[in-house]
This record gives structure tokens, C-alpha cells and sequence, in this order.
């Protein structure tokens, strides 16, 4: 069986799962957003950003405070993929309350600000990131967005070679790419969005109506 039927047919299987315990009144409310914390990541893993956003603001209903935060780290990923800046900045200030240090969840706060055009608190934020965690790709890479779009383009490249090195992933070759045309070294720039043509999320077909 080809990997994409088998993960659509665990994207079904799980969501029969969430219907069943969700009309059980004797699972524990933990168990429940347990179990909808793993379909909205499968969402989330198969590009369904609407659903997934979803699918994590319903895993937040009686959940831990540890399934609390994978929900907030969920929505705040999901909505900025599909727009959402006003819902992931909220996100990103609930998880700034919590006070989490995990590198990751950190990022993406900053990333949060930088969507929502707080550009100067994200390269902050991105700095006291690197602080601790040198060699962290995402925060590399939300730093060289920043310097980019505050007309340092120089700065940025380095940075954005330095994302690339740690983890090569498309999204940070399509931002090299960007940085390449406000350069003005348009060939180099062709090279670099080339990788990040196919690979890059696609929101269209599953936008909300």
C-alpha cells in the first residue's frame, strides 16, 4: 500500500477514534484532547492547516497544562501557515505566560511577532534565542527574515547560509532566494528558490469557507 494511502487511511481511522471517545461521557477529559492532539498533528503532517487549526483549539477543552501548550504550539504553526497572524500572535503570547523555554515553542513566538510586523521585537527574541542555542536553524532563519526586512540584507545572507548548513529545508532556501533578489544577484537567486518550488505548503485547497 503506496505511504499516502496508509497516512489518509490513519487520518480516518484516528478521526473515527475522536468521534467515539468524544460521545464516551466516561473518558477523562485528558484522554480526549490526548487523542485530538494526534489527529490535528496528522492534519497538520498531511497540509489540512484549516482542520488542524481546528482540530488543536478543540484539544485545548479539559486538556493538561503540557497538552495545553503542544495545542497552542499547534494552533500558532497552523495559523501562521494559512494567514492567521492576529490568532498566532495571540497564541504566542500565551505561550510567552507560560513561560516556556523549550527552544523550539520559543521560535515560534518570534516567528508569531515577525508575522504580525513586530519585526524589531522578533530580532530579539530570535537573539536571546541564539544566545543559548547557537546552532538552532529556525531562529537562524527568523533572524536573517528580520535583518532582511530591516534593509540588511548582508547580515541576512549570512544567516540564512547558516539556517541552510544546520537543516536544509525548503522554506529557508526560498528566504535565501529573496535575499539573493534584494541583492540584486538574480541568477544566484533563481538557483536558491529552485529547491523550494514544490516542496513549500500548499493552503489553497484546504481554505476555509
Amino acid at each position: 500500500m503506496p505511504i499516502y494511502v496508509r497516512h489518509a487511511s490513519c487520518v480516518l481511522l484516528l478521526a473515527a477514534a475522536v468521534a467515539a471517545v468524544a460521545g464516551s461521557e466516561s473518558t477523562p477529559d485528558s484522554a480526549r484532547s490526548e487523542l485530538q492532539l494526534e489527529f490535528a498533528d496528522l492534519l497538520l503532517d498531511d497540509e489540512r492547516y484549516w482542520e488542524a487549526l481546528q482540530a488543536y483549539t478543540l484539544a485545548k477543552e479539559g486538556a493538561k497544562p503540557e497538552q495545553m501548550l503542544r495545542a497552542s504550539a499547534g494552533s500558532l504553526r497552523s495559523a501562521i501557515t494559512v494567514a492567521e497572524f492576529t490568532r498566532a500572535y495571540q497564541e504566542a503570547l500565551f505561550l510567552g505566560e507560560q513561560g516556556v523555554e523549550d527552544p523550539g515553542m520559543r521560535t515560534l513566538r518570534a516567528d508569531a511577532f515577525w508575522s504580525a510586523g513586530l519585526f524589531d521585537e522578533a530580532e530579539a527574541m530570535y537573539r536571546d534565542i541564539l544566545s543559548a542555542h547557537a546552532a538552532h536553524a529556525g531562529a537562524r532563519h527568523g533572524l536573517a527574515r528580520s535583518l532582511a526586512a530591516g534593509n540588511r540584507a548582508a547580515d541576512a545572507l549570512a544567516e540564512v547560509r547558516a539556517a541552510i548548513a544546520a537543516d536544509d529545508r525548503p522554506e529557508y532556501h526560498h528566504t535565501l532566494g529573496s535575499i539573493y533578489r534584494r541583492l540584486g544577484r538574480y541568477p544566484e537567486a533563481a538557483a536558491a528558490l529552485a529547491p523550494s518550488a514544490d516542496p513549500l505548503p500548499n493552503v489553497r485547497g484546504h481554505r476555509r469557507t
